[in-house]
């Protein structure tokens, strides 16, 4: 017999809180397209349309554990909660601190919102036991040490920000210890009395958005030229803070499969693909041949499954043979962004190279929520219309999936 839960990812947006009296929410810049409305026709405003639609996908995903970026305070995603069946059941939590700067708009002050941060909504039935905002990078974390390789090369790498070599995470990392409700007290791992715990990461890392500076040039050929080689290395730098964003998230899940039985997930917007380099990394998607000359290595290979993440995407795709799985469209590419990983103990020995520990259960059904997504392209339809469509909506599908959770043989006495 088993026991399930759901757990999804949501990013919401730009959710952001009214920004004047008049009902303006802005969001990075007081301009239009950074812009929706909270004034007009009762229930009709761009932001009422925006929670209903929030509230009625949200429950459509159906999950017990939802993790959400892109919210920039509580009270709007309370509004998207009371809207949803949701409403009285849950509870949430946010991450990070609230980030805005006020400027004059209209002859009023405004809040302009600049921080997108991480939020967590739990069912009542569950306990946090504890959160923590990971801001920092670990201290056994140094990106930027020198390095001396096999062959005798000595590197440096590092990226600065503001004169520092880059210590913190652009947006904080959102660690949770959640206990399981009382229906699991019989769950394999559990102890006599307790019900067992997860641990929950949910990141938002940075952007494929070049990090770049304007340009300039003595004719047009020579600005574009400049213009198109700024943007070549401008990606390269937001490459580059991905992947040391990924790395130090990788430290953190590693102390935690390292030192705990717990079963870790780590969920959230990660700006690359299933099988690019930054999600690789944060996951550790692959099993890694390490030179630990005191195991044999069948031991070895136990160890590195069970020091593994695994994508549910993946292991959606190799059952189902099929691959309809994106949560994003940009410039008519399909893509996928938003990513559930699970520990072993949720993947079946056979997914994994019959390696690592005996699995407390697996990953059931995953659903992703993609059809209002649109792609500009086949629907004929320029940038800014998307965009504006957008806003009351969100540019991301949403993922949930179901987690079998068995449960330990009953003895004849229980009987």
């Amino acid at each position: 017999m088993t026991q399930r839960f759901s757990i999804g990812n949501f990013n919401v947006r730009n959710l952001v809180p009214a920004s004047t009296d008049a009902g303006y929410h802005f969001f990075y810049a007081p301009e239009k397209h950074n812009c929706y409305r909270d004034h007009g026709s009762k229930d009709q405003t761009p932001y009422q349309k925006k929670i209903r639609w929030l509230a009625a996908q949200l429950d459509r995903m159906q999950c017990d554990i939802v993790c959400f970026e892109e919210v920039f305070d509580l009270e709007p995603l309370q509004h998207v909660i009371d809207a949803s069946s949701y409403a009285g059941k849950v509870k949430l939590y946010l991450c990070g601190k609230p980030g805005y700067r006020e400027e004059r708009y209209r002859g009023a002050t405004a809040k302009i919102y600049t921080l997108p941060r991480i939020a967590i909504m739990i069912h009542k039935d569950y306990e946090l036991r504890d959160m923590n905002e990971l801001e920092e990078f670990p201290k056994e974390f140094n990106f930027a040490r020198k390095v001396e390789e096999f062959s005798g090369r000595n590197w440096q790498i590092q990226l600065t920000q503001d004169g520092k070599s880059v210590h913190k995470f652009n947006r904080p990392v959102l660690r949770a210890r959640i206990r399981m409700p009382k229906r699991f007290a019989n769950a394999v791992g559990s102890h006599r009395g307790e019900t067992p715990e997860i641990l929950l990461y949910a990141a938002h890392f940075k952007s494929k958005r070049p990090i770049q500076a304007r340009t300039s040039g003595d004719s047009t050929r020579d600005m574009a030229q400049n213009y198109l080689i700024e943007n070549a290395v401008g990606q390269a730098r937001s490459l580059m803070l991905r992947a040391i964003e990924a790395a130090a998230l990788r430290c953190y899940v590693l102390d935690d499969l390292t030192n705990t039985d717990t079963p870790v997930f780590l969920l959230g917007d990660l700006n690359d693909g299933p099988h690019g380099a930054t999600t690789e990394i944060a996951g550790g998607l692959s099993l890694v041949n390490m030179p630990l000359p005191e195991l044999s290595r069948d031991e070895e290979n136990n160890l590195a499954a069970d020091l593994t993440m695994y994508n549910a995407y993946e292991l959606q795709t190799r059952r189902t043979r099929r691959d309809v799985y994106y949560t994003h469209i940009h410039k008519g590419i399909h893509d996928t962004l938003d990513h559930i990983m699970v520990s072993s103990h949720f993947v079946p020995r056979p997914l994994r190279e019959d390696v690592g520990r005996n699995p407390i259960g697996k990953i059931g059904t995953l659903r992703i929520l993609n059809d209002h997504l649109l792609n500009q392209d086949l629907d004929d339809m320029r940038s800014e219309r998307v965009g504006k469509y957008l806003h009351t909506r969100s540019d991301h599908g949403q993922i949930s999936v179901r987690i079998d959770w068995r449960e330990k043989p009953r003895t004849k006495q229980q009987n």
